[in-house]
């Protein structure tokens, strides 16, 4: 099953629902991701694997005002390539593929914690970047080693744009801008 999200104008964002920025990249080559999550990710339904920059925030910053700012942290950087690492275990029981360290992904993310969102700095999360596929409760080890009989890692996967998203009560994605990667 393929996810399908609207892209959705400031009339349908409650001012109380938060923000996140994230990379979605096109997993549809990587079948085995999307299936695992249906089953072991209950956030499946509401949005695509992804890798989160800028954590949920809620700032009185517009929407337009953080398009614009993430189309400007954007601009200048390619497209970039980086790599999957075998599934992993985090210390708060999430399922977890790890992604390679990469300097334009940490470079487009110190632009997006500038400007309009600098004030989210001191909230920034340490952890390193990576894509859940499983929440509490975990799967016994057997079905969470499946994942890993079914791919051979590292697995590449192509970062070509960032997704700007208000996340609304009932955790379900309305996605308010796509901005391409681009010289």
């Amino acid at each position: 099953t393929q996810l399908s999200h609207k892209i959705s104008p400031n009339s349908e964002r409650h001012p109380r629902m938060k923000r996140a920025i994230h990379v979605i990249p096109d997993l549809s080559g990587i079948s085995q991701i999307e299936a695992f999550r249906q089953r072991f990710d209950r956030l499946y339904q509401h949005i695509a694997a992804h890798i989160t920059l800028v954590f949920p925030f809620d700032l009185p910053a517009s929407d337009d005002v953080v398009k614009t700012h993430c189309q400007s942290s954007s601009s200048g950087i390619e497209p970039f390539t980086v790599q999957l690492l075998p599934p992993h275990r985090s210390h708060d029981d999430h399922l977890l593929l790890p992604v390679t360290d990469s300097a334009p992904l940490r470079e487009l993310t110190e632009r997006l914690y500038s400007g309009p969102l600098s004030a989210l700095t001191g909230t920034r999360r340490n952890s390193s970047f990576h894509i859940t596929v499983a929440r509490p409760p975990l799967p016994p080890p057997t079905e969470c080693d499946s994942l890993q009989d079914h791919l051979i890692f590292p697995v590449t996967i192509d970062v070509t744009s960032i997704t700007l998203e208000a996340i609304r009560p009932d955790d379900r994605s309305l996605i308010i801008g796509h901005f391409a990667l681009r010289q």
